[in-house]
């Protein structure tokens, strides 16, 4: 109930991989090597001017949300927007109010009319602050799950998990799970993945069932980091053993472990493309600044063969714009100027949209998959 039957070829672009590695911008390992594929490191203010994003997105200079020929007023939004979602009926903002560490989330509909869904939304792991810790949209796009917080700031404790009816906004269902509150990973039509963490005791992954209440077992022991209920894999990390990419179970395929590169940096893996063939996310904290990562990386999903790599200043926000390029916040070295790029796997690299030096960026891409 949960596949894709998409399937798109991959982009290759031969001439553009020439030129760079003419350019000396590019590196392809010879096949076999632990570093195979592409890797890349792009002069990010050098970079030719590519078109803005083919996917609905928030231009916060403008105050509007994208999406196509539509343009959705935001004016007078305050906070800053995380990121969007589009959704039966509309968009999801989530935002965050930095400064007193709360975040809420709030409904934009196709001609502008707000509401605030959740007041105080649980706050992300910090500094992943990555979005399937803390909401899943249905994908049906008719429901989300959030987990909630007694109140915003630091002191913010964990209330409950809620699923929400899109567009109506109506509480369908609560629970509050024991322990720390959950991570959620992704949500299909009726049931949600998630990892808890039991008081004295690792993760443990589970399914649970909104309409029924029921939950259920899935894998003891081990966290899951990221899942894709279309692709039917997730990567998770057990408390004994390597990381590694999955099938969700009972699917015995594939089943590959997230090894270090060549240059020592640990995977964390957080989005699938939408033919489900390639699994991207970034390889290890910048030791410089711990909000960021060294590069933004791609993998085969069936076998974990590396695609790409893109490496510098990286903010750890990535989404699938095709099944051949995706969409990258990155910052420019040596100053606080961010810039949203756009890299194929070929390895050609554009700026998508003007710089600036608000740190959540100009231009914010919906979320590409909702599961």
């Amino acid at each position: 109930m949960y596949r894709s039957n998409r399937h798109v070829p991959l982009a290759r672009g031969a001439i553009v991989v020439a030129t760079l590695l003419l350019s000396g911008l590019l590196t392809v390992a010879m096949p076999g090597s632990a570093a195979a594929g592409v890797t890349v490191t792009p002069n990010v203010p050098k970079l030719p001017a590519g078109a803005l994003p083919h996917l609905p997105y928030v231009n916060w200079a403008a105050k509007q949300i994208v999406d196509g020929n539509r343009k959705v007023s935001i004016a007078g939004l305050q906070r800053n927007v995380h990121s969007l979602h589009k959704v039966d009926g509309g968009y999801l903002l989530l935002r965050a109010d930095f400064t007193n560490w709360n975040w809420d989330l709030v409904f934009v509909s196709t001609a502008g009319a707000r509401r605030v869904l959740v007041a105080h939304v649980f706050p992300p792991t910090y500094p992943t602050l990555r979005d399937g810790n803390m909401l899943a949209v249905s994908s049906g796009g008719d429901k989300v799950v959030v987990d909630t917080a007694t109140g915003g700031g630091w002191g913010t404790s964990y209330l409950d998990t809620r699923v929400i009816s899109l567009p109506a906004g109506q509480v369908l269902q609560k629970k509050k799970f024991d322990g720390q509150r959950p991570h959620l990973l992704a949500y299909g039509t009726d049931r949600v993945l998630l990892t808890t963490h039991e008081p004295s005791s690792y993760a443990d992954t589970k399914w649970w069932t909104p309409a029924t209440g029921a939950v259920t077992d899935i894998r003891d022991d081990t966290a899951g980091e990221a899942a894709d209920l279309s692709a039917w894999q997730w990567a998770v990390r057990p408390q004994v053993g390597d990381f590694t990419v999955q099938g969700i179970p009972p699917a015995t395929e594939p089943d590959w472990p997230a090894v270090e590169d060549s240059r020592g940096f640990e995977p964390y893996f957080g989005t699938w493309s939408l033919d489900d063939k390639n699994i991207a996310g970034h390889n290890g904290w910048n030791a410089d600044n711990e909000e960021e990562a060294n590069a933004y990386i791609v993998h085969r999903a069936s076998d974990g063969a590396h695609l790409l790599s893109v490496w510098g200043n990286q903010i750890v926000r990535i989404e699938w714009e095709t099944n051949s390029a995706l969409l990258m916040r990155t910052r420019i070295k040596g100053t606080r100027t961010y810039q949203l790029i756009r890299c194929t796997l070929s390895g050609s690299c554009s700026r998508v949209g003007p710089s600036t030096r608000y740190y959540h960026g100009g231009i914010i891409p919906v979320t590409r998959r909702n599961s």
